[in-house]
């Protein structure tokens, strides 16, 4: 298994080397993946299928919440947990149930946010994380006719403190750390 050793090490340096921004749309993209595959095995009446998949989903789920970080995130990472811990809810009740809709749901709730997590530039939650430290803009202002009147450029919209937590220990990661949920890439 020596190649499979090799792989796994890839996959876990790709995933320690990307930032945290596309870090975020793979753990979607993951999520969508296992709820698709879920919904398809519901339909096929593969009960462990069914089961294997929404545990997967489970997984990522909680690993999106356990990292949150409710202290830079404020009220927004607030919002994001309750969302969570409903598309948690309804993963449970598509297994109880045996009900496709469960599934229906949670995609209808987290393909908006797979899209908007996409189009967020890498290296936003890095700008945002330097300017809440020093309290200044991480861009320098555009050069313009006059810097004394020119109005400053605005503060980077970046979810960026919403994931500053390990899921696993609940304390600020470090600079450049990653979930430690496996992705495979």
């Amino acid at each position: 298994m020596p190649e499979a050793t090799g792989i796994r090490c890839y996959q876990e340096t790709a995933v320690q080397t990307i930032g945290p921004e596309k870090l975020i749309v793979m753990l979607y993209e993951g999520l969508v993946r296992y709820l698709n595959q879920a919904r398809a095995a519901l339909v096929a009446h593969d009960m462990a299928g069914k089961a294997r998949q929404i545990n997967n989903a489970q997984a990522v789920v909680l690993e999106l919440r356990n990292a949150l970080d409710h202290e830079a995130g404020g009220a927004l990472a607030g919002n994001l947990e309750a969302l969570y811990n409903y598309v948690f809810t309804e993963n449970m009740n598509a297994l109880i149930d045996n009900d496709p809709r469960h599934i229906d749901n949670n995609l209808r709730v987290l393909q908006p946010l797979l899209e908007a997590w996409a189009r967020i530039p890498a290296g936003t939650a890095e700008r945002a994380r330097r300017e809440r430290a020093t309290g200044a803009p991480a861009v320098p202002p555009p050069a313009g006719p006059d810097p004394a009147t020119a109005a400053p450029p605005p503060s980077p919209a970046a979810p960026s403190g919403l994931y500053g937590r390990t899921a696993t220990s609940g304390a600020p990661a470090p600079a450049g750390a990653t979930s430690s949920l496996c992705v495979t890439v």
